[in-house]
């Protein structure tokens, strides 16, 4: 007699675990890079548009002081995102609000009407009848934000982006489906790793995924990525329903 035991969803649940802990981990040393950093880049950025005021400057010492002073404003830009992170990766989920995805995922669009509109990339939505979810909406406006940002910046220009809400049994999830290139298969399973990215040099910090993973995580839920059937990648939000047990 063979017994077969259904491990899904406690792999899931364990997944959902050690990403969030990895998350704190590398928040904590993110603070504390960022917060020792700050200081003599501030400095130095200070320095660089004083001396930049002065009169008597050759034209090449004016503008290699300004190149001092735009690369301190982009590792300034850095740094404050490594705070965000680290303030992220330690928040509590809030208490008491709900949200209906349907309606969080027509903001995100709307908030990025003008990129996808200045890409020619169409939005198609497929939503199903939902309950509310409790999370805080802003929050998760925010994850599905960062996705389409990833779709439009993978698709280029031209193509599509599905969003599809539905219904599964005590869950509710959200698919965003692009029609970009997908991403390589040795790239899957590091997607949603802190300091992952496959975008060019001061293009990303490879940080907006990894938030995203833990705001959903945050919330008992899970987020998942592979490629679609013919091409593109296909982004999946899956959250329980209030009064469910939410790992995490």
């Amino acid at each position: 007699v063979f017994t077969f035991r259904d491990i899904t969803e406690e792999k899931r649940r364990q997944e959902v675990y050690h990403r969030t802990e990895k998350l704190a981990a590398v928040g904590q040393l993110s603070a504390g890079i960022a917060h020792e950093l700050n200081t003599p880049l501030g400095s130095i950025l200070g320095y660089a548009r004083l001396l930049l005021k002065g009169d008597n400057l050759a034209a090449e010492q004016r503008e290699r002081l300004a190149i001092i002073a735009e690369q301190a404003k982009k590792s300034g830009a850095i740094i404050r995102e490594l705070l965000d992170f680290s303030r992220l990766s330690g928040q509590q989920p809030s208490q008491g609000m709900s949200c209906d995805l349907n309606q969080v995922a027509t903001e995100a669009v709307r908030i990025l009407r003008a990129e996808f509109d200045k890409q020619a990339i169409a939005v198609k939505f497929n939503f199903s009848d939902l309950p509310l979810v409790a999370a805080d909406p802003k929050r998760l406006e925010q994850v599905m934000v960062n996705i389409l940002l990833n779709s439009a910046q993978a698709i280029g220009s031209g193509g599509q982006v599905e969003i599809i809400t539905l219904l599964q049994g005590d869950e509710v999830q959200v698919r965003i489906t692009d029609s970009g290139p997908g991403i390589p298969g040795e790239n899957l399973s590091r997607i949603f790793d802190p300091f992952f990215t496959t975008k060019p040099a001061g293009k990303g910090t490879g940080l907006g995924l990894s938030i995203c993973a833990g705001i959903i995580g945050d919330y008992g839920g899970a987020i998942d990525v592979r490629n679609g059937p013919g091409s593109g990648a296909v982004f999946t939000i899956t959250l329980p329903l209030p009064g469910e047990d939410h790992a995490g």
